[in-house]
């Protein structure tokens, strides 16, 4: 039985890093964390742009912690 979960898990990682690599090819995002509510630019805290799916899901995580409201603007990549 551990084999097939073994497998499972694999598999899994390996369809999380694909959906990684495609994220960070084709998106990047622009991050504002702010405590209430985003009324004027004194109320962010952070603000900061992101190049990988991996650093906005710990700007993400870290700013929740915080008890911090987060605003995600996701632009697509454009190659010249």
């Amino acid at each position: 039985m551990s084999d097939y979960y073994e497998i499972e898990k694999i598999a899994y990682e390996n369809k999380q890093d694909i959906l990684h690599d495609y994220w960070n090819r084709k998106y990047y995002a622009y991050v504002e964390a702010f405590e209430d509510r985003l009324k004027s630019e004194d109320d962010v805290f952070y603000n900061d742009w992101v190049n990988t799916l991996d650093e906005l899901l710990d700007l993400i995580k870290t700013h929740h912690s915080d008890n911090l409201k987060i605003r995600i603007t996701k632009y697509k990549r454009t190659y010249i």
